[in-house]
């Protein structure tokens, strides 16, 4: 038997959001459009401070994040996510596709 005791991780509610947002800073903000999804959420996370590891690639030059997975994030961290992504909305003028509503650490 194993037992884990830790914070929750993210709820689905806020997973969600997150996308919906991600969705709405790719389609509002021009220089975002050329990135998918999964890179702006990559590059929120790392803005929010999460710790990401880079790896080389296997032929060439370059490296690529390893590591990182955002349904890991507590709720509070997650919280943090959504916070600091409409933050960045809000100085780039997006408007959000669905009204801005607390989610919550409860």
């Amino acid at each position: 038997w194993v037992m884990k005791l830790a914070a929750e991780t993210r709820r689905d509610r806020q997973n969600a959001k997150l996308w919906a947002m991600i969705a709405d800073i790719q389609r509002e903000v021009p220089e975002m459009a050329p990135y998918s999804a999964e890179d702006i959420k990559l590059r929120f996370c790392h803005a929010l401070g999460a710790e990401l590891r880079f790896l080389p690639v296997l032929e060439g030059q370059g490296a690529f994040p390893v590591g990182l997975r955002s349904s890991t994030l507590t709720v509070a961290q997650f919280t943090g996510l959504i916070e600091l992504i409409y933050e960045y909305g809000a100085r780039k003028g997006v408007r959000w596709s669905e009204r801005r509503e607390a989610v919550e650490q409860e």
